[in-house]
Formats: structure tokens, sequence, C-alpha cells
């Protein structure tokens, strides 16, 4: 599964986050849990950004979208839910970690 980069507007800034695209809708994935002697990560939590306003920013190095849509940052930080958002926790996702090189 490949993973993608996304501003998100939240409170006055803008956070890149990484995202993912699952179930064919985009998600950005604003915490991981790694588990390095597997070998995988995976999302605490997911938030879906299909079906709002972004732009493709794949011009800019290393980000691909910029969402125009406002997320606060208890939603983004996993502190609060949303009727605005849809949430998903804990999905049942792995994501293979980078193989890491040696120096």
């Amino acid at each position: 599964m490949d993973t993608f980069k996304c501003w998100i507007p939240s409170e006055g800034s803008l956070r890149l986050y990484e995202g993912i695209i699952h179930d064919g809708n985009l998600w950005i994935v604003p915490m991981w849990l790694e588990d390095p002697a597997k070998g995988w990560k995976k999302p605490a939590y997911m938030i879906r950004i299909s079906g709002l306003e972004f732009e493709d920013r794949s011009i800019v190095p290393g980000v691909q979208y910029a969402l125009k849509t406002q997320i606060p940052k208890d939603v983004l930080e996993g502190k609060q839910t949303s009727d605005e958002f849809e949430i998903r926790k804990d999905p049942d996702i792995r994501i293979p970690l980078p193989a890491k090189t040696k120096h």
C-alpha cells in the first residue's frame, strides 16, 4: 500500500501528514503505531478526506495534496470525534516499514 503526503489546514497553521488510499478513499493518518521487529506500521486512527475539497500539489517535492477544508486540532490529535469527518480507530491495516540502509 502506497502512502502520500498532504498539507492539512488546522486552526491557522498548515500541518503535513502522511496518508493512505484504503477502500478507494483518501485517508490521512495523524498517528502511526510501529512494530519494527515485525517490520510494519499501522494507523492508530485515520481520517477520511475523500469528498473534501483539496488541490493536487504533486509539483511540490514530497507532497501530493493540500486540503482546503480545516480540520480541528483536537480531531487531528485523536482527542475528539466529529460528525463532520469519518474517523476510523485502530483499523486492521499494516504497511511495511521502509528498509533501513546502512552507512
